[in-house]
């Protein structure tokens, strides 16, 4: 028997591992920059939809309309069922929670995709009268606005369209999600601490069988 052994073998060395890495996380950036890019598309679509829908309510064939919500709607799904990620950096929202993208004035807007970073009530740190800002429950959900300073809160108007981005907790790491596409029901006025919302969903199955949407109290601005 020989007494050689066989050499052993080649480690890769840390700079080769390093580049695997690199380019994995290059690999994932760039397919999840394409997701985003494609609820952004989708969001486009919608929205100018929808503006088409309000303005020609009275003549606008329901029955196209109808064929045209279900269509969106299954795109939109697609994100808000599938498409999570760690980082909030990473995500399409800034460290004020709202961002739109694409957009430097808020008189310019034109379908710009609108996100913003809904946190649970629990830890929410801006508090009114003794109750957080942030509610959600069914269909209807309140949101804490940034500061006036911070942010041209005037990009929310009335039936604008919102995504709005959640934390998933459960798991060795908090996740984030689109939570679901929302409409604003008022206007975001310069005294308003919160925005008022609704699903795009219900608002326009609501509509669209002949009903008024009507919020309730809580989501509901105290005149």
């Amino acid at each position: 028997m020989s007494d050689t052994q066989p050499p052993p073998k080649k480690k890769r060395r840390v700079c080769e591992r390093v580049e695997s890495l690199n380019k994995h996380r290059r690999a994932a950036e760039r397919a999840f920059r394409k997701l985003i890019n494609g609820a952004c598309e989708t969001y486009k679509d919608v929205s100018s939809f929808c503006a088409n829908f309000r303005s020609n309510f009275d003549t606008i064939n329901k029955e196209v309309a109808q064929a045209s919500y279900l269509q969106f709607q299954k795109e939109i799904e697609q994100y808000t069922s599938l498409l999570e990620w760690r980082e909030q950096a990473r995500g399409p929202t800034s460290m004020r929670s709202a961002k739109v993208i694409g957009l430097e004035d808020v008189k310019d807007w034109d379908n710009h995709p609108i996100f913003i970073l809904s946190t649970p009530r629990t830890e929410r740190t801006i508090v009114n009268n003794g109750r957080t800002l942030n509610c959600s429950d069914g269909e209807f959900l309140t949101w804490g606005l940034p500061d006036i300073k911070s942010f041209d809160r005037r990009v929310f108007k009335q039936f604008r369209l919102v995504f709005v981005i959640e934390k998933i907790k459960g798991g060795t790491h908090v996740q984030h999600r689109i939570k679901n596409l929302y409409m604003c029901l008022t206007k975001a006025k310069k005294n308003d601490d919160r925005l008022y919302m609704v699903t795009w969903t219900h608002f326009m199955e609501t509509v669209l069988s002949g009903n008024v949407v009507t919020a309730p109290v809580w989501c509901t601005r105290k005149q």
